[in-house]
């Protein structure tokens, strides 16, 4: 497998994994629920998010990490709440902020991981060992990724609208109500809600055709 690039400050990231086996991540809506309500709670520190989608056996976000000075600010206010708290000796400054973020999605998924387990009376991994990332160094290519994984559910044939489905960020960036997501921005970059619309629309009824790894 090729090496996975280290999270730096302020890159944007594909990050994706899937259920071990046949398993799901995810039976109920509860499950979903909770799954979110966990990242927000480990992530938002430490990550922008761009869009998710949450599919019942594998899960998407492109997100972009804090800056340096953030990322370093939240391991210091963790060290305030867990003075026995270990980190690794002789990192870079560079390898401790990828391990600052890496270790914060590692948390949050072995939590949920754990309370999934105890709910349904299960043991064992529930995740891939290595949850995948991938740089996104083109603005054409950030476009389609939040793209693509805002309606995976519909690409994956689960459903075939997508307001049938509420677990992506499609519907978040499009409403008014408050969110963690970076509406404002992404709206931006699609040049407005209209051509964001449009955008997804078009992907979805197959006039686009952009092709990534599960």
């Amino acid at each position: 497998m090729q090496k996975q690039a280290i999270y730096q400050p302020e890159g944007i990231y594909h990050v994706f994994n899937h259920a071990v086996g046949w398993d799901n991540l995810f039976i109920t809506a509860g499950n979903y629920d909770y799954f979110i309500k966990k990242y927000v709670e480990k992530l938002n520190e430490v990550v922008d998010t761009l869009a998710y989608c949450l599919l019942p056996n594998h899960f998407h976000f492109v997100i972009r990490t804090k800056n340096e000075d953030q990322l370093l600010s939240f391991l210091e206010r963790k060290k305030e709440k867990k003075p026995g708290l270990k980190i690794p000796n002789g990192l870079s400054k560079e390898e401790l902020t990828h391990y600052i973020v890496h270790r914060q999605f590692h948390n949050f998924l072995g939590g949920y991981a754990k309370a999934f387990n105890k709910q349904f009376f299960r043991k064992g991994s529930l995740v891939r060992q290595n949850t995948r990332r991938k740089i996104v160094m083109e603005a054409d290519y950030l476009i389609n990724v939040i793209r693509y994984t805002n309606i995976n559910i519909v690409l994956h044939q689960y459903v075939e609208n997508i307001d049938e489905w509420p677990y992506t960020s499609y519907h978040q960036l499009l409403d008014d109500n408050p969110t963690w997501l970076c509406r404002k921005e992404i709206l931006q970059w699609f040049g407005g809600r209209e051509n964001f619309i449009r955008a997804h629309l078009d992907r979805i009824n197959g006039e686009l055709d952009f092709n990534f790894e599960k």
